[in-house]
């Protein structure tokens, strides 16, 4: 599901980014599956370029860590 997430919001590049992270979360059939499931989505900008950085997380036994996946989102690309 993290990596479904970065391909919707790194498509069509810079353009509508921000709104696409706004509107992000999870399916209600992956939220059955993962019992207190969240998703979490960090916009990163540095000289090397614009990445998304997409946390998924739920509740299970022990000190679990959130599944991190990280997109860089291209500078040419238009939305369609």
């Amino acid at each position: 599901e993290a990596a479904n997430q970065v391909d919707m919001l790194t498509a069509g590049g810079l353009e509508g980014l921000d709104d696409r992270i706004a509107k992000t979360k999870l399916p209600e059939d992956i939220l059955q599956v993962l019992p207190g499931g969240i998703l979490a989505v960090q916009k990163k900008e540095d000289a090397s370029g614009t990445q998304v950085v997409v946390r998924i997380g739920w509740d299970r036994p022990g000190t679990p860590t959130q599944v991190e996946l990280v997109g860089w989102v291209s500078t040419t690309e238009v939305s369609k």
